[in-house]
């Protein structure tokens, strides 16, 4: 299973036993997604990288964003969403460059160029390989305490943890770690290592190795 949540899923929907259940989450590729110093880091720019739908909440964004000064959002997934998200943007007079893709070659210069990353998802099925990307190319996040999302990083440490839906907390997150680039690097840098620690491939093969020890 991608998450310890959803191994708690079938334990209370389907009883299945816990310790028959092996949480096996997302892991990406920590020599693509490191930090990359050659991109130029813009101090107020944050990241949102995900499909513009309902599920990861893009407007929630948008309006925490309301009435932060000089920040500039780089939107990046494409989306059914696409064309309210421009409306709002404008509405909003929000500073935002809005991309449908980007290729995995190109992403970690993006990210790199950002201050932080921002994902107010409602609901995630495990891990986010985005919010692990972002959090592997050194970047603190903000992200919902939202189910399968939120086993991914620790509140404090490698970002900060909010409310699904919470605009006023969101706004707090990004004025928080925008006014403070010392403790938002160090929250990046923790982010880093931290993923190095518990998501690269290293890492998913001895888990697997695990479970096939402990079925054999």
């Amino acid at each position: 299973m991608p998450s310890v949540a959803e191994i708690n899923y079938l334990h209370r929907r389907y009883r299945v036993p816990r310790h028959k259940a092996f949480a096996c989450p997302n892991w990406i590729d920590t020599e693509r997604f490191q930090p990359m110093p050659e991109a130029e880091k813009q101090p107020r720019r944050v990241a949102f990288v995900g499909r513009f739908h309902a599920q990861k909440d893009p407007l929630v964004l948008l309006e925490a964003l309301r009435g932060l000064p000089d920040v500039e959002l780089l939107m990046i997934g494409g989306g059914p969403m696409k064309p309210q998200i421009e409306a709002r943007v404008a509405e909003l007079g929000l500073h935002a460059t809005l991309l449908d893709r980007v290729s995995n070659e190109d992403l970690p210069r993006y990210l790199s160029s950002c201050a932080l990353y921002a994902l107010p998802t409602r609901y995630e099925g495990g891990s986010p390989k985005t919010l692990l990307e972002a959090m592997a190319c050194g970047l603190p996040v903000i992200c919902t305490d939202a189910f399968g999302a939120n086993e991914a990083f620790e509140d404090g440490q490698h970002g900060v943890k909010i409310a699904v839906g919470d605009v006023a907390g969101l706004r707090a997150a990004l004025q928080r770690l925008l006014d403070d680039p010392q403790t938002a690097q160090a929250m990046g840098q923790r982010a880093r290592h931290h993923v190095l620690d518990q998501f690269s491939i290293e890492r998913a093969l001895q888990r697997e190795l695990d479970v096939l020890a402990f079925a054999s």
